[in-house]
C-alpha cells in the first residue's frame, strides 16, 4: 500500500511540475518536454505490461481532457506506449544515460506518430495519407524531432531526480 501511495505522489508531483513549471521551458513556440511520456515509457519499463498500460491511459486520459480537440487520441497512443515498453520490461537496461535518452527519443517519435496516425484515422480516413489538419501536419513534421531531442536532453536529469525522491521517501520510511 506504502508503495501505490508512493507511486500515486510521484504522479501528481509530475502533473504539477507538467502544469506550473515545463510551460516556462518551452522552446520556440512548441518543442517543449514531453513529461508526460516519460513517465509512462519508465514506469511500464519497470513495473511492467499492465502497470504501463494504466499509466498510459490514466496520463493520457489527464493529458487529453485539457486537449478537448484531441480527446481520445493521446490516452490511446499514450496507452500502447506504455503497455509496448511494459513488454520490454525485462530486455532493457535504463541505467546508462545513453539508453535513457534513446528510449526518450523513440518513445516521443513513436507517441507522435500514433496521435497523428490515430487523428488522420478520426479526421481523414479514406482522404489520402496527408489529409490531417494543419496544426496535426505542423507538429509532425517540424516538432517531433525536436520535442523527442529536447525530452532525450532532460531525462537523464528527471530520472535522476525521480530517483532521488523515491530513494528518500524509501529512508524516511525505515
Amino acid at each position: 500500500m506504502k508503495h501505490v501511495f508512493r507511486i500515486l505522489t510521484l504522479v501528481l508531483l509530475w502533473i504539477a511540475t507538467e502544469v506550473w513549471l515545463l510551460d516556462k521551458l518551452v522552446l520556440m513556440d512548441h518543442v517543449r518536454i514531453e513529461l508526460f511520456i516519460i513517465t509512462v515509457v519508465f514506469f511500464a519499463i519497470h513495473n511492467g505490461v499492465l502497470a504501463g498500460t494504466l499509466m498510459g491511459f490514466v496520463l493520457g486520459l489527464l493529458q487529453d481532457t485539457t486537449l478537448t480537440a484531441s480527446l481520445g487520441a493521446g490516452t490511446l497512443a499514450k496507452t500502447i506506449l506504455g503497455y509496448s515498453f511494459g513488454r520490454t520490461k525485462d530486455q532493457l537496461m535504463t541505467t546508462s544515460i545513453l539508453t535513457q535518452c534513446l528510449i526518450a527519443f523513440s518513445a516521443v517519435v513513436a507517441h507522435n506518430l500514433l496521435y497523428a496516425f490515430f487523428l488522420w484515422l478520426r479526421d481523414g480516413f479514406g482522404q489520402g495519407l496527408w489529409h490531417l489538419r494543419p496544426e496535426v501536419k505542423e507538429m509532425l513534421l517540424a516538432f517531433t524531432v525536436q520535442n523527442g531531442i529536447y525530452t532525450a536532453l532532460v531525462t537523464p536529469i528527471l530520472l535522476g531526480i525521480t530517483y532521488l525522491i523515491l530513494h528518500l521517501s524509501l529512508r524516511i520510511e525505515r
